[in-house]
């Protein structure tokens, strides 16, 4: 549900083989693949000539690109939007290189992460003294309406944006979240359990309404 669109990616990969399965996935989950990089010349040029799809484009990269190193990684960082590095070996030259993914589903979930990191220090630095908390109820009519998955998966989606996250479940004769995420004991000694970063959940038991809410 993440209002964010998906970047443009660059791919700076000498291995053929990983290079057409960065690619080749990453155009299936639907990213468009701009460039494909056969050496750092290549890749200097086309993020000089083309500023504004190199500044929306995710780089990704691999230490045997020829002619690649920490300084260009560095340079480049400047003219595009996110870089990440991946590589089968340790190199001490690069640094934050990830292990080349072996499956899709890890590839996209690292791709993601990076996606998503710019909003992640944006919020970092945005000063607490004026943070206010906001509330976002979902209620329904009657029960089987999906509102308690709709207010956990906005729930998760806040937190993965960097929101410090409370899903309230306040359905005080059948509450459901720990049960559709298999939990035991949510309340603690603070009132609720946190089960991810920036996440927490609680049930209410004495409420005589039924809005789930999300305080973030």
């Amino acid at each position: 549900m993440s209002s964010q669109e998906l970047p443009l990616v660059i791919t700076a990969i000498s291995d053929a083989q990983f290079e057409g399965f960065v690619s080749g996935t990453l155009f299936a989950q639907g990213w468009s693949v701009v460039f494909r990089a056969i050496d750092t010349e290549a890749l200097e040029r086309f993020c000089s000539n083309s500023v504004e799809q190199a500044a929306s484009s995710l780089l990704i990269y691999s230490p045997d690109l020829p002619g690649i190193s920490s300084e260009v990684v560095k340079n480049l960082t400047t003219k595009v939007k996110q870089v990440v590095g991946f590589s089968s070996k340790t190199n001490p030259e690069f640094a934050e290189l990830h292990p080349n993914p072996a499956t899709a589903t890890d590839l996209v979930s690292i791709v993601r992460g990076f996606v998503r990191a710019p909003m992640l220090r944006q919020a970092s630095q945005v000063s607490r003294a004026n943070r206010k908390a906001h509330v976002v109820a979902i209620g329904s009519a009657g029960s089987d309406t999906g509102c308690t998955t709709i207010a956990l998966n906005l729930a998760m989606e806040l937190s993965i944006l960097g929101k410090s996250t409370l899903l309230i479940d306040a359905n005080f004769r059948a509450p459901s979240i720990a049960a559709l995420i298999a939990i035991r004991n949510v309340q603690s000694e603070s009132g609720w359990r946190t089960i991810a970063p920036q996440l927490a959940i609680a049930e209410m038991k004495l409420l005589s309404k039924k809005p789930e809410a999300l305080i973030s």
